[in-house]
This record gives C-alpha cells, structure tokens and sequence, in this order.
C-alpha cells in the first residue's frame, strides 16, 4: 500500500490547524478528520464525543486547550 503523500495514511489533526496526525499522535488517540486526498482518518470524531473525551483526558493530565478554529466539516 503506497502511503498518502498529504497526510502519510493517518488523517488530519481535527483539533487547532488541519496539519497531517504523525504515527505517534493517531497511537494516542488524537482525534482526526478526512484527508481531502485519500480520505483516511485514523481516530475519526464521532460528533464531538471523541474530540471532547480527548480534550477532557489531556485537561485531567494539566494540559490547557484554546479552541480558536471554526468547526471542521468532513
């Protein structure tokens, strides 16, 4: 299988810029949208729920998220 030269077979980063997820972010469970070239998606968000679980999880853990992006549309 030859990788995605945008997003390297892992999605897009659902949260703050739409960069390419790394392998070791999609291993984490960051939450991620379609990429526009192959449309692959490792974590994709289910509504909100796995955006919000995740963000609440990194918060637990001392970590501060600022939402300053409008809401990604698949």
């Amino acid at each position: 299988m030859k990788k995605c030269k945008i997003c390297y077979g892992y999605g897009l980063h659902a949260l703050g810029e739409n960069n390419p997820v790394g392998p070791l972010d999609a291993v984490d469970g960051y939450p991620t949208i379609k990429c526009p070239e192959c449309g692959a998606s490792e974590n994709p968000q289910n509504g909100d729920k796995l955006g919000n679980s995740f963000i609440e999880f990194m918060e637990e853990m001392g970590a501060k998220f600022i939402d300053v992006t409008p809401k990604n549309k698949d």
